[in-house]
């Protein structure tokens, strides 16, 4: 349907309820003010009050210059105004065109990338969607764009070019764009005051820059970098406080509340993204509107995060000796009840107390290029070999909702999640026979403490190089498409009350070193003997046939070692 230039794929199959239902084509135009509309059905957070515009036919997608006409909606008088909860945000965007409650398409108007963009207290300011410039003029002229008419109070950052001209950014935006990787994390942000104990509960940053975070109940795995931002950075998290106390400020003055929030990180990067050129005192296309944030270059504050889920932690403090047995049917049980149809639609109602809720991945949008280098991981469980076999009999719930379980409706709670490398994949080529070993020793519990994002199973060896800048080519390895840096996965083994980790180095064949005692990760001394154990066996790693069978064997053997038990 959209012309060059457009994107049409859907990110989900996920409808917004509150959206018009018919045929027709809507455009999102705006994220207005935030309140509590309807008490008696939502209390559990915010709404926000999306302004649409109904596209005079859908052949603009196809026409560049009249999508970005005030001409290509029906006038702006006619505007559609619907309130959703502010974490249907993930999933929402400024300029996205929807019909039928689903969305079409993301058409991507004007783009622009802005290098070596400055962000500081000097360059960047907050202003009103409909305030003046020096001259008295607009900064954004409703004749080249009304669509924001019935929000000139919202709140909007501009930031100052070098050239004279200006980036506009709604403050809501930001908030999306920044901190939108689940709608549990939205939430929090819009629920003042915002303290540390509900975004996480234990951060450690080293002064080499790695991170070992604990994030709190509820706060999903997607999360996890948008938090360890806040966590190490204190200018993100003044920004982030900012959202749910300027909602607070507005609020006690009994006046419409429009959020505002500033960037989170003071400094130099490359900001990417779509939107429309508007006319200024300078003449055309002198102030950038944006309508969505597509990357972010500026670095995080961590070089390696390792972070932990509030339920893990729970899940390890009871102990690991749980029974294997006991634990998928325990899994199966929750899988039954957690039933859900091919095609949702999130209402605008507080789920139910007694319904099992869900995570409900959507596609990613936000790209942060600095992340693309660097290693996140987590624990997670080993998965098991019998959940593919599982089925459920329950029946499908088609309302679902973000926000706490707290009501008796019929309505499944739902956790709107950016989709991420660290869903469950297959293990690479050198771990494949290790895994299938690992799943086939039914008495023992296991747990991937390297489940990254990159892979879902491995870390990158953290090398050094040396005075010259060079890496001796043994830390390398060429797996036949390229050369890359060499890998590790480390398994955590348990039966009863013994456990040990169990380390799986990259090579051919693999290099397998076995540790008892339930403290690994965290031990520097117990890390620098598995690079010493490499460098012992590297020199005689070979690239020939590897029986994998023989390897298997010899995990099972080796594990059943580590715990003292008979194979």
């Amino acid at each position: 349907m959209p012309g060059s230039g457009q994107s049409s794929e859907k990110r989900s199959s996920l409808r917004i309820g509150a959206f018009p239902s018919g045929p027709e084509y809507w455009r999102i135009d705006w994220f207005g003010q935030i309140a509590f509309p309807n008490r008696m059905v939502r209390r559990s957070q915010p709404s926000v009050l999306v302004h649409l515009s109904r596209l005079f036919d859908a052949t603009v997608l196809d026409d560049h210059a009249l999508l970005l006409s005030a001409r290509s909606t029906l006038p702006v008088e006619r505007q559609v105004k619907r309130w959703v909860s502010v974490g249907t945000m993930v999933t929402l965007g400024v300029g996205d065109i929807w019909s039928g409650q689903a969305l079409v398409a993301s058409p991507v108007y004007e783009s622009e990338t802005f290098l070596q963009l400055l962000i500081d207290d000097a360059t960047t300011s907050m202003v009103k969607a409909g305030g003046p410039h020096e001259d008295g003029s607009y900064l954004l002229p409703f004749g080249s764009h009304p669509w924001h008419a019935a929000n000139t109070r919202s709140n909007c950052v501009r930031v100052a070019l070098p050239d004279g001209r200006a980036i506009i950014i709604p403050c809501m935006e930001l908030i999306r764009f920044y901190f939108g990787s689940s709608s549990a994390l939205l939430a929090r942000l819009f629920t003042p005051p915002l303290t540390k104990d509900v975004l996480f509960t234990d951060c450690r940053l080293t002064v080499s820059r790695v991170m070992k975070l604990v994030l709190a109940a509820g706060i999903p795995h997607a999360s996890a970098s948008d938090v360890a931002r806040m966590a190490g950075d204190p200018i993100a998290w003044r920004a982030a406080a900012w959202v749910g106390t300027s909602c607070l400020r507005d609020s006690t003055v009994g006046e419409a509340i429009y959020p505002q929030m500033g960037f989170p990180f003071w400094g130099v990067t490359d900001l990417s993204a779509t939107g429309k050129w508007l006319p200024g005192p300078g003449g055309n296309r002198q102030t950038f509107l944006v309508y969505q944030l597509r990357s972010c270059s500026h670095p995080f504050p961590f070089r390696v995060l390792n972070y932990q889920l509030h339920a893990e932690t729970k899940r390890k403090s009871a102990g690991a000796n749980q029974n294997p047995a006991a634990a998928v049917e325990s899994l199966e049980g929750h899988r039954s009840r957690s039933h859900k149809p091919s095609e949702q639609t999130l209402v605008e109602h507080d789920p139910s107390r007694v319904l099992s809720s869900h995570e409900h991945k959507l596609a990613q949008r936000r790209l942060f290029t600095d992340l693309q280098g660097k290693s996140i991981w987590r624990s997670c469980d080993l998965p098991l070999a019998v959940q593919a076999k599982m089925r459920t009999m329950s029946a499908a719930v088609d309302g679902v909702a973000v926000g706490e379980q707290v009501s008796s409706a019929a309505v499944r709670a739902v956790s709107l999640v950016e989709a991420s490398a660290s869903s469950y994949k297959e293990p690479p080529d050198f771990l494949a026979s290790i895994v299938r070993a690992l799943k086939s020793l039914s008495d023992v519990a296991t747990i991937v403490q390297t489940a990254s994002d990159d892979d879902g199973w491995t870390v990158p060896m953290d090398v050094m190089v040396d005075s010259d800048g060079v890496i001796e080519e043994k830390w390398f390895i060429n797996d036949r498409t390229r050369c890359r840096v060499r890998r590790m996965a480390v398994f955590k083994v348990s039966r009863h009350e013994i456990s040990g980790h169990l380390v799986i180095l990259d090579a051919i064949p693999p290099i397998m070193l076995a540790y008892p005692g339930s403290h690994f990760i965290d031990d520097r001394y117990v890390l620098d003997q598995v690079y010493e154990a490499f460098e012992y066996f590297s020199s005689g790693t070979s690239y020939g046939e590897v029986n994998y069978t023989d390897l298997g064997e010899l995990v099972a053997r080796e594990v059943y070692l580590l715990l003292g038990c008979d194979d």
